[in-house]
């Protein structure tokens, strides 16, 4: 199948698959990491109904109040719970933020524990989510990403419109669902289309650029627009876009022919064909009968295509741990993706561990995103995948180790330090995605692909939870210290891989067993010589 879609070439056919994937996957830092701003902490102070308009006291966010006397227009503030009494209304501190989720539902106080929820509720739904991207395994690419991308942007209008804290938190975990899903059937949809030269360097700067340009922006954007519902309508432009070209997706040629269904990927290629220009429509050798002899030819093993197809979950299980290169591939990889997420995630939560300026912060880490989309293409094209994921854990990890040890007098250097190390972890990231989508087989992709996702959203979780801590504690330099410690784990079990940079994609289990082989023996025969 490789050789029919590298006879296709690079050109416009493949433009609309790069183009939805890219607009999905931007839509992850306008929806989770944008909750950073709708959903940011606020000072509130405690008032009575009758005294608004009289009292102006400091954002104390004191959750009682005393008596207030209307003679003096003055709160009794004595230390003595008999003057005491519970507070139900507040005022916020505007000068951030003029309207949060927070301040919109009162979630302060003994409400305080909710608002937490507007985080993960969504990250609940990429988690839960992660565990169904085998559906465009099973019903298409393309049916999936049409299907969900309603839902989401349904989900969306209904978070911006609906006065309801409970529907709110229903929608955000939906988004978070169908992001995952989505996510997974795009990337799989472009890398399955790309031809192989260029599957590396599309596949690296689509994931890395998507995510640098979506991160910039929802820190300009939320610098200007400080109403959160306004502020989550106009984020959530990368889905309006991306579902007005899921429209005219084609579907996967390579997933059409895994699944049995010939005539309709031969009926692919030949529009792809007539749109990159490659092939005269007048041909004879254009024909759909050369075109499925051809492709019978390619799949070998379309008997192995059948089972797949037929298996039940377990089954697919079993024959997943059965398999010693694919049971490998399935162990080792999600948990690359969890230390790398671990350090990849800590860089940006840490924000305000680090500086008291969050705007600055996270445009500085979007712009530190910007460097790996050159140097990332050009390190994977040399050296390899996990040769350049190596050396990259080695210099973020001794980076990081700079922020530690580097005196808090000399402050600017660590704000060199940090970016250069969002830099280097960023093009790990970037060759997690590539080696996710080139490790797995077609039959099996978004199922290995939604396992490392899962594994990741882990990571992310934890990364949360460990910034937090070291707010909480005090303690600078324990989230730099763990980033240190996972790096050194992600770079040692990456060494178990294979290195697939420039092979041929695997469409079933079979061929996985057979690239270990072949890696193999061609590293006895170079022990040998």
């Amino acid at each position: 199948m490789d050789d029919a879609i590298n006879n296709l070439g690079l050109g416009k056919w493949q433009v609309l698959p790069i183009a939805t994937f890219l607009f999905i996957h931007s839509s992850y830092p306008t929806q989770f990491i944008a909750a950073v701003f709708t959903n940011m902490p606020i000072d509130y102070q405690c008032v009575e109904p009758l005294a608004q308009n009289d009292i102006i006291n400091s954002f104390d966010n004191k959750c009682t109040i005393g008596n207030y006397s209307y003679a003096n227009k003055t709160f009794n503030t004595e230390n003595n719970d008999t003057y005491l009494e519970k507070c139900n209304n507040f005022n916020y501190d505007t000068s951030k933020f003029k309207s949060t989720f927070t301040s919109e539902f009162n979630l302060v106080c003994d409400q305080q524990w909710l608002s937490p929820l507007y985080k993960l509720s969504a990250f609940s739904g990429v988690i839960i989510g992660s565990l169904f991207t085998g559906l465009s395994d099973r019903w298409g690419r393309v049916i999936i990403i049409r299907t969900g991308i309603v839902i989401y942007a349904i989900n969306v209008v209904v978070i911006g419109l609906v006065p309801n804290m409970i529907i709110i938190f229903v929608a955000r975990f939906i988004i978070g669902f169908c992001y995952e899903v989505l996510n997974a059937s795009s990337f799989a949809l472009m890398m399955e289309v790309l031809p192989t030269k260029w599957r590396s360097t599309v596949g690296a700067v689509s994931t890395n650029l998507s995510n640098t340009m979506s991160t910039i922006i929802t820190g300009i954007v939320s610098y200007f627009v400080r109403d959160w519902r306004t502020l989550h309508l106009i984020l959530s432009f990368p889905i309006y876009v991306a579902a007005i070209l899921a429209i005219f997706l084609d579907k996967s040629p390579r997933w059409l022919v895994q699944k049995g269904k010939i005539n309709e990927g031969v009926s692919v290629l030949q529009k792809a064909s007539r749109i990159n220009r490659k092939i005269n429509p007048n041909d004879e050798e254009f024909s759909s009968y050369q075109y499925i002899i051809d492709l019978n030819k390619m799949d070998g093993t379309s008997q192995d295509h059948e089972i797949t197809q037929n298996k039940s979950f377990c089954n697919v299980v079993q024959s997943i741990f059965c398999k010693s290169a694919v049971c490998k591939i399935f162990i080792v990889m999600p948990l690359v993706w969890f230390f790398t997420a671990i350090v990849y995630w800590s860089l940006p939560l840490n924000a305000n561990n680090f500086t008291t300026n969050p705007y600055l912060y996270i445009v500085m880490i979007g712009l530190a995103d910007i460097p790996p989309n050159a140097i990332g293409p050009i390190l994977i094209k040399k050296f390899g995948n996990i040769n350049t994921g190596t050396l990259m854990y080695i210099i973020a990890s001794v980076c990081l180790l700079g922020v530690i040890i580097i005196p808090e007098q000399v402050w600017w250097l660590k704000w060199i330090i940090v970016p250069v190390s969002m830099s280097m972890i960023s093009v790990n990231y970037m060759v997690c995605y590539i080696m996710s989508s080139e490790l797995y087989p077609t039959v099996l992709r978004t199922i290995g692909f939604g396992t490392g996702s899962f594994i990741k959203h882990c990571g992310i979780l934890l990364a949360s939870y460990i910034t937090d801590l070291a707010s909480e504690r005090g303690i600078k330099w324990l989230t730099n210290s763990i980033s240190i410690g996972c790096c050194l784990f992600a770079l040692i079990l990456a060494r178990f891989l294979p290195e697939t940079h420039r092979l041929p994609l695997c469409d079933t289990i079979l061929d996985v067993e057979q690239r270990q082989l072949r890696i193999k023996n061609r590293k006895t025969d170079e022990t040998e010589s």
